[in-house]
């Protein structure tokens, strides 16, 4: 009689557990066209891709959402439209055909992913071979993060490294400081050539090298800052040379 109930009580906690594992999501889709016309990921081709592989993989569809917007900022629309419908538990996850049509800006994306991590919620993107439904998907999840975090420690880093060549430098005779610095100045206001951090300028460049770093071009770069009214040193707009002459300062020790 044991040998008869003993593999019958395994096979059912095998499969509760397998059930648990594959249960069908409901996911929001989202597709994206560029302003600039890109036919081959037409939200059309896109929506199909998805909708395959939700038949595929048993999830339910629970609305689609598609927009034409530029993908250099979140705060697009149908995007939040459809992140709201996952966080407000009317949906399970999000899936995407291709991880730019969701966010062009590295930051965002492995930002997203940690939210939607923390939330207990699934993101798929089809692209990327990345569904965090199941274990091999959220260990792919998981090095991510791990890669996000040290990105971002890598900047506070070269932010750091930067002022102390600055500063070991000693005397500063080259006109202008570098963005992020300011010249020390005596009880007179007459500058003693010598650098020390501008607090105000240091978020922005500190803004400037993770943004630089997560994959995010000159432009896209000014345009978030603009976007954010974040004003430059001389209280004008920024422009995608400016944030060029910075990111080239810190790597040359020369002033933009």
């Amino acid at each position: 009689m044991n040998r008869l109930t003993r593999p019958t009580r395994k096979s059912k906690l095998h499969v509760a557990k397998t059930s648990d594992a594959n249960a069908p999501k409901r996911l929001v889709l989202y597709a994206r066209k560029s302003t600039m016309l890109q036919a081959d990921s037409s939200p059309e081709t896109q929506i199909q891709r998805m909708k395959d592989y939700c038949n595929l993989m048993g999830h339910a569809v629970v609305d689609v959402k598609t927009e034409t917007a530029s993908g250099g900022s979140l705060d697009r629309p149908e995007l939040q439209a459809a992140l709201e419908l996952v966080f407000s538990d009317n949906a399970d996850g999000i899936i995407v055909a291709y991880m730019d049509r969701f966010a062009r800006s590295t930051k965002d994306f492995l930002a997203q992913v940690e939210k939607f991590r923390a939330a207990g919620k699934v993101m798929v993107f089809l692209d990327l071979n990345l569904d965090t439904s199941n274990a091999m998907g959220e260990f792919a999840a998981t090095v991510l993060m791990a890669a996000f975090q040290m990105m971002r420690k890598q900047s506070a880093e070269k932010t750091r490294d930067a002022f102390h060549r600055y500063r070991e430098n000693g005397q500063y005779d080259k006109g202008r400081p570098p963005y992020g610095w300011k010249t020390t100045v005596d009880e007179d206001g007459k500058s003693l050539h010598t650098l020390e951090p501008n607090e105000a300028e240091q978020q922005v460049l500190a803004q400037i090298i993770e943004s630089y770093e997560s994959g995010l071009s000159f432009s896209t770069i000014a345009k978030d800052l603009n976007d954010a009214g974040i004003p430059t040193r001389d209280n004008g707009t920024w422009r995608h040379v400016q944030v060029s002459r910075i990111i080239k300062a810190l790597e040359s020790q020369e002033s933009p």
